[in-house]
């Protein structure tokens, strides 16, 4: 990730360790983010330890902070529309989403939260993230 002060967004960490969602976000947003960390948490109990993390639609990536301290990655790289409303400092790249990417690199986990439903045709996208897995 570019930008090392990244500051909190939907998912955030309390003063007891504790992941929660932030109050300022939706009942679906609530929902949708607690069940991540739940699944998350889960897959991760189990030893997994990707090094190479790849964040497609990653946003304002509001997963990062709970990754960061339940992964001992290497690299996480965040990209995002080009036109994207998220207009942030993290955003490794901006790229347009239907179109085969050209990612350099191959990545242990990839994560596309919120971002399925935006797409014209998912295959499009799963073919090329399968070429860096």
């Amino acid at each position: 990730m570019k930008n090392k002060n990244w500051k909190q967004s939907k998912i955030i960490k309390n003063k007891k360790g504790d992941y929660t969602i932030n109050p300022i976000y939706g009942i679906g947003s609530y929902l949708m983010s607690r069940l991540v960390i739940n699944e998350l948490s889960v897959f991760f109990k189990n030893d997994v330890t990707p090094k190479n993390v790849l964040d497609v639609g990653c946003g304002f990536m509001p997963h990062y902070i709970f990754l960061k301290d339940k992964l001992d990655y290497k690299d996480y790289i965040g990209v995002d529309w080009g036109n994207s409303p998220h207009k942030d400092d993290n955003v490794d790249f901006y790229i347009n989403l239907n179109e085969p990417l050209t990612l350099e690199g191959k990545y242990d986990l990839i994560l596309l939260m919120d971002v399925i439903e935006h797409l014209q045709d998912v295959n499009v996208l799963f073919k090329s993230l399968k070429l860096n897995l």
